[in-house]
């Protein structure tokens, strides 16, 4: 039976609106990060448990596709979300909710809780991964999918002295590394025009990229225990062989994600 395709941002758009070079590097760009994106959520979807009453709760939603995919293979459809700019999402209950503060939830809500590359854009990081282990019921599972600080894809700048690729964008427009393509495309949307005006720089972009290793301190700290790494996108490689170097070493990949289990 063919895989489900997961969902993924697409650059179609933007790379029309750049010189020729840029859009040849746009492409391979686009296609590397889709390929390591895709075999991530892959890989979380195979992670999931089958629990029809399950009640799943993604925390940073945006248009809940990544939600939908995964909770399907749980086969459950009581599913909520957090987001402080929620967008349409059918079948999703939304909060919307600062996730820089508490959660408005009550503990031990949910059965699965998801974070999907979302927690390197918040910058009270022990506080986000305190409230997932509260509002998570024991013996129930948490998801967090993110970028890698420690990928080959953002070592390899600093040695020329530019910002990895995975903080480029920390305060919404790209800086710091002549190779993102997209630095001359302006966002004028009204969300975001709005999280400029309120420096709400969590909304914009990235704020504290992490390694599977601090990933699993943080949340062992707080009763998680971690039960398996995830991992997805190698350097600039894709098709066969980002999957199996991405599985070789994911600890330089460019997409991690970690399973943990909260204690009974």
């Amino acid at each position: 039976m063919k895989t489900k395709p997961s969902p993924h941002t697409s650059q179609t758009e933007n790379l029309r609106k750049v010189s020729w070079q840029r859009r040849l590097l746009g492409m391979l760009a686009t296609r590397v990060f889709a390929d390591g994106l895709e075999t991530l959520n892959r890989r979380a979807r195979r992670s999931m448990e089958v629990n029809t009453s399950a009640r799943i709760l993604d925390v940073g939603t945006g248009d809940g596709k990544v939600l939908r995919y995964l909770a399907e293979a749980v086969g459950s459809d009581r599913l909520e979300a957090l987001d402080l700019v929620p967008m349409k999402s059918p079948g999703v209950r939304i909060h919307r909710a600062d996730l820089e503060k508490p959660f408005p939830l009550p503990n031990g809500r949910f059965d699965v809780v998801i974070s999907s590359q979302n927690i390197e854009h918040i910058i009270d990081v022990p506080l986000y991964c305190s409230e997932i282990a509260r509002v998570l019921k024991p013996g129930g599972y948490a998801l967090v999918l993110t970028e890698n600080l420690a990928s080959w894809t953002n070592i390899a700048p600093l040695f020329f002295g530019w910002i990895p690729f995975s903080l480029t964008n920390m305060f919404g427009i790209p800086y710091g590394n002549p190779l993102i393509w997209h630095a001359e495309i302006k966002t004028e949307a009204p969300w975001f025009r709005e999280a400029q005006a309120k420096r709400q720089w969590g909304v914009l972009g990235h704020q504290r990229v992490l390694t599977i290793r601090a990933i699993e301190q943080l949340f062992r700290e707080r009763g998680l225990v971690p039960e398996k790494r995830l991992s997805g996108g190698y350097f600039t490689t894709f098709g066969l062989a980002e999957r199996f170097l991405s599985r070789l070493d994911p600890i330089h990949s460019h997409f991690i994600g970690m399973k943990f289990r909260k204690k009974s």
